[in-house]
């Protein structure tokens, strides 16, 4: 028989399927293969392209796992900017001088153009998009991720908030704000910069930052189940 597959979409916590990570768990789990990751930085828009164009792909029998990202991130030419890496810049990290230019040119941009009003809108109309689509799919094995576990645009809380709950299993474990804050800044970083892996914001497996395990236990998989 064969297996099913499993399809992310989404940002750097949906990005890595080495093992160890949250996604190769999951998979082992559910008995699948990872056929599809996210992308490391990537926008809203992005996600739902790629979801758009793997929608006909995706059998009855597959499993779906979409992130929502946040809408401030943007993609300019192929490359993902976001306020992360503005921020991860003040903290001291120092890109790749090939992205430095880019950057800066990024910051004066969003300065200029973008406000709260045009973040909305561009929330609204893209969820509204993802939600369709992900109602439309072969498979209703379906689960949905975003930061903090909000209500969606139809003003429905059927998302999980994978980093509110990585962050509550860190500040158990006795790390602060700013320790955290650091974490995944500089994580964001090195998603920039392509040098290193995020290991999903969940701390390189074996280290003092893994919490897979933890974020597993509090993970609701009763969607994708058979």
């Amino acid at each position: 028989m064969t297996k099913s597959k499993l399809w992310l979409f989404g940002d750097s916590y949906v990005a890595n399927k080495r093992p160890g990570t949250w996604i190769h768990k999951v998979a082992k789990q559910l008995n699948c293969t990872v056929e599809h990751v996210g992308e490391d930085s990537s926008s809203l828009e992005v996600s739902a392209w790629e979801l758009h164009c793997c929608k006909n792909k995706i059998a009855h029998n597959d499993k779906v796992i979409f992130m929502f990202t946040q809408p401030h991130r943007i993609t300019l030419k192929g490359k993902h900017f976001s306020v992360p890496t503005l921020e991860a810049l003040e903290l001291g990290y120092k890109l790749h001088p090939e992205l430095d230019e880019d950057v800066k040119l990024f910051k004066k941009f969003y300065a200029r153009f973008i406000d709260d009003t045009y973040l909305k809108h561009k929330q609204i109309l893209l969820e509204g998009f993802v939600t369709y689509m992900l109602e439309e799919l072969a498979t209703d094995k379906v689960m949905e991720l975003d930061f903090d576990g909000e209500s969606d645009w139809r003003g429905i809380n059927n998302r999980q908030g994978i980093m509110d709950i990585s962050s509550t299993i860190y500040h158990d474990k006795g790390y602060s704000d700013e320790d955290i804050r650091k974490q995944y800044e500089s994580q964001q970083y090195c998603a920039s910069t392509k040098n290193m892996t995020c290991w999903n914001h969940m701390g390189k497996p074996g280290s003092q930052w893994d919490i897979v395990d933890e974020v597993l236990e509090q993970l609701d998989l009763s969607a994708l189940q058979d």
